[in-house]
C-alpha cells in the first residue's frame, strides 16, 4: 500500500481484498489509485453464480466510500489508465 502511494504510476485492484482493506487502501493512496479487479472466475464459472458475496461486499463498500470514490474504484479510474473513451 505503501508504494502504491508513493509511486505515480503503481495502482492496485481489489482482487481478494476484503472491503475494509479496499477502505484503508483508498485511506491512504488516495482513491484515484485503486481499480476494481476479481480474479473471476477463480473457481470455474459457477463463482458468478454468488450474487449474495458479492452484493454484501458492494454495500460495504458503499456504507464507506463516497459516491464518487466509488465510481473511481469501479470504473473511472480504469477509464482514465487505460484511456478508454465512452
Amino acid at each position: 500500500i505503501e508504494l502504491i502511494a508513493k509511486l505515480p504510476n503503481l495502482y492496485g485492484d481489489t482482487a481478494w481484498v476484503r472491503a475494509d482493506m479496499v477502505y484503508q487502501a483508498i485511506k491512504i493512496c488516495g482513491s484515484d489509485k485503486i481499480l476494481f479487479g476479481t480474479d473471476n472466475p477463480i473457481n470455474g464459472l459457477d463463482t458468478y453464480n454468488d450474487d449474495d458475496f458479492y452484493n454484501k461486499y458492494f454495500t460495504e463498500l458503499k456504507s464507506k466510500l463516497t459516491q464518487s470514490e466509488f465510481e473511481q474504484l469501479m470504473f473511472t479510474n480504469a477509464k482514465k489508465l487505460f484511456k478508454i473513451k465512452i
